[in-house]
């Protein structure tokens, strides 16, 4: 089968503000969204790009219908969480985990959990779910809301812990992007309601620690010098080297804003 091969769409139902995620072991695909009546969906389907076919999820303890939430893979866990988003009744502070291997869903823990948001940012730092930022009130209300908060959740324990606020952290934003860099967690960009961004800041789990861009101590800050333009609805990706994509560790990797 060619990368250029057209997508198999028999199985497909087409929806916006929906996100997916992908496995080495084969890349799964799960559509969460809104069709084109505005009607919030939880259903979704796995992609196999080797047969170019889709597979049904099962919708048995799915999530809410929902868009604009995240989605992400746990690597060798081989679970997927979704988390946030809207749905029909306002913002979420819900979410889902998706069990590859046994095909079944369960709900995240509601305890401890950030507060609603939806068009936020998530990442896998290998043991938990980091969620940052967002619209804590959805766009184009009286008093949109910009967020600075976040949670970490495991999906082992089920259970959530919040993110520390700092001094020096990241300006509250939406549509920003957020990677994880091995260690720690780099956002960028966005936007509030009144600019765009281009600055970010880099938070770190281990010691519960933010740098805003304007810092230059310890090499944690996001500098100014040569940074891209004020920007929003980010889109980041990472270059892997052929030793981490073999499981080996790299130490240093660069990124694309």
């Amino acid at each position: 089968q060619r990368r250029d091969d057209p997508v198999d769409t028999d199985r497909a139902v087409g929806c916006n503000g929906h996100f997916g995620n992908s496995r080495r072991e084969g890349p799964v695909r799960w559509r969460h969204g809104e069709t084109a009546t505005s009607t919030f969906v939880n259903t979704g389907a796995a992609f196999d790009p080797a047969t170019n076919t889709w597979t049904p999820l099962p919708t048995l303890n799915a999530p809410i219908g929902r868009a604009y939430h995240t989605a992400i893979g746990t690597g060798s866990l081989k679970k997927m969480v979704i988390w946030g988003g809207e749905g029909n009744d306002g913002l979420l502070a819900t979410g889902g985990v998706y069990n590859v291997a046994t095909g079944t869903w369960a709900q995240t823990a509601n305890t401890g959990a950030p507060r609603a948001r939806y068009i936020h940012t998530a990442v896998w730092t290998g043991q938990e779910m980091i969620v940052w930022g967002g619209y804590g009130v959805r766009k184009g209300e009286p008093m949109p809301e910009l967020l600075d908060t976040g949670g970490r959740y495991s999906p082992t324990t089920s259970s959530w812990t919040g993110t520390t606020s700092m001094v020096g952290q990241p300006t509250s934003r939406g549509n920003h992007s957020a990677v994880w860099a091995g260690s720690r967690m780099i956002v960028w960009g966005g936007e509030d309601t009144t600019r765009q961004f281009g600055t970010g800041g880099v938070y770190d789990p281990a010691t519960k620690l933010d740098f805003d861009d304007n810092q230059r101590s310890a090499a944690a800050a996001v500098g100014r010098h040569r940074a891209p333009h004020d920007r929003s609805v980010d889109l980041a990706a990472r270059l892997f080297s052929r030793r981490e994509i073999d499981g080996a560790s790299t130490s240093s990797v660069p990124f694309l804003f």
